[in-house]
């Protein structure tokens, strides 16, 4: 017998605005200001916007650096 490799899940390269929106629980008319104030890197393909998955942890992790809260302090 074969054996098969375990199932992951796979982020799609490409997320739509819809799609961006839910991940960073904001509402979709969020993303598009986001875009047009070039804060969030995006393509139009169509008639559709498209946000990179990289661009968007990207965007994410400068968000969070810009919250930065160090731990260790609350801690104490």
């Amino acid at each position: 017998m074969k054996k098969r490799k375990p199932e992951t899940k796979r982020v799609p390269n490409l997320l739509t605005v819809k799609q961006a929106a839910t991940a960073l629980r904001i509402e979709m008319l969020q993303v598009y200001l986001h875009i047009k104030n070039k804060k969030l890197p995006a393509y139009k393909e169509g008639r559709e916007w498209r946000i990179k998955t990289a661009d968007l942890n990207a965007y994410i992790d400068a968000k969070l650096a810009g919250k930065k809260v160090d731990s260790e302090k609350e801690n104490q």
